[in-house]
């Protein structure tokens, strides 16, 4: 007899596996799975980079060449010619010689400032060149034009070195970016890794201003000026432009074109601009700097002479200011004034040259008072 074999176990119920992950598990996981889709989101290709540039900025420092005497044609193309291998100098005899380097490019990735401190990335190059107004005024001009990367993807250097003077923000671009880069680059602040256009603009003048061929005998003792310029297209009849004196001889003008070809010439207005304020500048200084002497002191004589003699004649506003761009000049001829304020400068110095030869020549012919 075969023992009695027991029926199988078969349990009523089977244990279920239930997910007992905690909240702050499942939190994790659904952030993940956010991230998942905004990674996906972001390799969709994006939709093509409008036309024409967001705006486009540079900086220009103007100063006096350190040499005794003024430069001409021969002597500034073989000081250009440190710069780079190819001479090329661009050069204008009348009404005022104008010398021009040829453009140097230097590679940047950088940060943009802009009020709302979102942080806004570009890569590309800044284009910077040197000027020699009249063989006695030296400036350093850097300028970029700045545009929407077609991607977000980083490109070699070699892509961004093919475009001089070109910055791709490769950061979201929203309707109030290009107001936000405007009014960032001319508040003159900085981020770290925020573009520095006054470092590039004084490497070059450093380079420049210790050149073998300069005596290093300024005949003024003088500073530097900066202007810092942002331009864009904007919808006005024509050009227009806000001109602002800041601290620390720092300028800023931010100008409306009407088209890219007006934009790609605001460069060379902002140069000729850079010189006249310089001037002006100097000027204001001059009167200043005699008033700490006697009125009959040599010191007031070596101070006003120069000026009178050898800067004086470069004064002639709009010369070299690109034709549709000269009415940006009859703005500033109204407000503030330029030519007004530099004929009443001239005319002060000229009276205190006069007074300051009369005093020396009574005390030899007539004797003291």
């Amino acid at each position: 007899m075969n023992p009695e074999v027991p029926p199988p176990h078969i349990p009523i119920s089977r244990p279920i596996s239930v997910d007992r992950a905690s909240r702050a598990t499942r939190e994790q996981r659904r952030a993940r799975q956010v991230r998942l889709l905004a990674r996906s989101a972001g390799k969709q290709p994006r939709t093509p980079a409008p036309e024409g540039p967001l705006i486009e900025f540079g900086e220009v420092v103007t100063c006096l060449l350190p040499n005794s005497s003024a430069m001409y044609r021969d002597s500034i193309t073989e000081l250009f010619g440190q710069m780079s291998d190819e001479y090329g100098v661009a050069w204008r005899e009348r009404p005022i010689p104008l010398a021009t380097s040829p453009d140097i490019t230097e590679g940047v990735d950088c940060v943009l400032v802009t009020p709302r401190k979102a942080e806004m990335r570009a890569i590309g190059t800044v284009a910077i060149r040197a000027v020699v107004y009249g063989g006695r005024i030296l400036q350093s001009s850097a300028q970029t034009r700045v545009v929407r990367a077609a991607s977000d993807k980083r490109h070699p250097w070699g892509h961004y070195m093919d475009r001089d003077g070109v910055l791709e923000v490769v950061s979201k671009i929203t309707a109030t970016t290009s107001d936000d880069l405007v009014e960032g680059f001319l508040s003159n602040k900085s981020l770290p890794k925020s573009l520095d256009m006054k470092a590039i603009c004084d490497r070059l003048l450093g380079r420049i201003r210790m050149d073998q061929q300069l005596d290093q005998s300024a005949i003024l003792r003088t500073r530097a000026t900066r202007l810092r310029w942002a331009a864009r297209i904007g919808h006005a009849d024509q050009p227009r432009l806000i001109f602002k004196l800041g601290a620390d001889r720092i300028r800023t003008v931010m100008i409306s074109a009407r088209n890219e070809a007006e934009l790609a010439r605001v460069p060379r207005f902002c140069e000729d601009l850079g010189v006249h304020d310089w001037l002006l500048t100097l000027g204001s200084a001059a009167l200043a700097d005699t008033d700490l002497f006697a009125k009959d002191s040599r010191q007031r004589i070596d101070i006003i002479a120069p000026m009178l003699t050898q800067l004086v004649h470069l004064w002639m506003p709009g010369a070299h200011t690109p034709a549709d761009l000269s009415d940006l000049w009859d703005d500033l001829q109204e407000n503030p004034g330029f030519t007004r304020e530099w004929q009443a400068v001239v005319g002060q110095l000229r009276d205190r040259m006069s007074l300051a030869l009369y005093e020396s020549l009574r005390d030899n012919v007539i004797g003291p008072a």
